[in-house]
């Protein structure tokens, strides 16, 4: 009798627990839940850092729109933008229009593109015949880097700085 007992009460403990773990995991907010989703590890992580800054300093506010996969595409935890994650499929390449060129202090050739995001060239040729209105596609490369292809055949490295 005092075995059925303890087997009962092991049984009704594992139940509250379970029931307060599955209660806990409702509590998070969607965003949160999605950014596990991520693959990548810098991404995941900006993703965390992103949607905690928002939920933190921003409670009460209605719920920042969805990211997509490309406004991820390239991301790091340095960057700082306010949108929730949604789970999504991992890139490995995005085309855009170049909207803009300019030069940074170090003479580093920075590109905005219609997406609305801006990468900076890190190597790769000092003149790539890069003209506004190119289409232009990224890809990732090895050790978390990306590549930029011209119309005309040339590669830069670069990298995501908005």
């Amino acid at each position: 009798m005092a075995a059925r007992c303890g087997t009962a009460f092991a049984l009704a403990a594992i139940l509250v627990t379970a029931g307060a773990a599955h209660a806990a995991a409702d509590a998070l907010p969607p965003a949160l839940r999605a950014c596990a989703s991520v693959k990548r590890n810098s991404e995941r992580l900006a993703c965390y850092d992103q949607t905690i800054e928002q939920l933190s300093s921003d409670s009460a506010a209605a719920p920042a729109p969805e990211r997509s996969a490309e406004a991820m595409f390239g991301a790091s935890a340095a960057h700082n933008e306010s949108a929730a994650a949604i789970a999504r499929e991992e890139l490995t390449s995005l085309t855009a229009h170049v909207t803009a060129l300019n030069r940074d202090g170090s003479g580093a050739l920075i590109i905005d593109l219609d997406n609305g995001q801006q990468w900076r060239q890190t190597s790769g040729s000092g003149s790539p015949l890069l003209e506004v209105g190119h289409e232009v596609t990224i890809t990732r490369a090895a050790l978390n880097s990306f590549r930029l292809s011209t119309p005309d055949g040339r590669a830069l490295k670069v990298k995501r700085v908005l």
